[in-house]
């Protein structure tokens, strides 16, 4: 099955190597670039991680994204995976990310589904640090969006994600700053920030890898 050889070949490559802080600035606004750098070695900074989900559908291999709500915060209305901060309860940042997910989107799977991690990317904005982590699935998920953290559904072919294409500079005004950054923009979606700068990274691992049934 094609998806089980995705799977495999992409934990083989993530342990062999990681491109990580390079391939997040190439996803980066200036203004972005310059608080990492000044501020990723701070200790003041919160732990969270989001969930990767790849499943197959239609003979594609896919992965979700959520739109949030607008509400009064730094991320209101923008496009992630879902995920969030780590909580006492949560062993480990799997943990995190599988519990997240279930409160999310209301897709349950369990730490043996989980197949590695991505490199950690500090947020300045929230002072996240937030770990990456990949799953794999093998049914097609039906989604139960949770209706106070998740606006809208964007379930995404992983060849529309890494089509170089789709990457565009766009102009954006968050918290009246004005400013341009590289994002993908699928269907009117505009993905950029963090969850593009994650993107990029696994879009290097994934180089020259196969993802449909061909």
């Amino acid at each position: 099955m094609y998806l089980n050889n995705f799977s495999d070949e992409l934990k083989a490559r993530i342990m062999r190597h990681l491109p990580g802080n390079e391939s997040h600035l190439k996803m980066a606004s200036k203004i972005r670039t310059k608080l990492i750098k000044s501020l990723s070695n701070t200790d003041s900074f919160k732990k969270s991680a989001v969930l990767i989900l790849f499943y197959s559908k239609n003979d594609e291999i896919y992965t979700v994204l959520i739109q949030r709500p607008v509400y009064n915060g730094v991320h209101s209305n923008q496009i992630s995976f879902p995920g969030g901060k780590h909580e006492i309860s949560d062993k480990n940042l799997h943990e995190t990310a599988i519990r997240e997910c279930f409160e999310e989107i209301g897709i349950q799977i369990g730490e043996g589904d989980v197949i590695g991690e991505l490199s950690e990317l500090f947020i300045p904005p929230s002072s996240f640090r937030v770990l990456p982590v990949l799953s794999c699935i093998y049914f097609e998920p039906i989604f139960k969006p949770n209706e106070f953290e998740v606006q809208h559904i964007i379930e995404a072919k992983l060849s529309d994600l890494f089509n170089p294409k789709n990457v565009k500079k766009v102009s954006m005004n968050v918290r009246g700053i004005q400013f341009k950054t590289p994002a993908i923009v699928l269907n009117q979606q505009v993905i950029w920030g963090a969850t593009a700068m994650i993107i990029n990274e696994l879009k290097e691992v994934c180089k020259d890898m196969t993802f449909s049934d061909e």
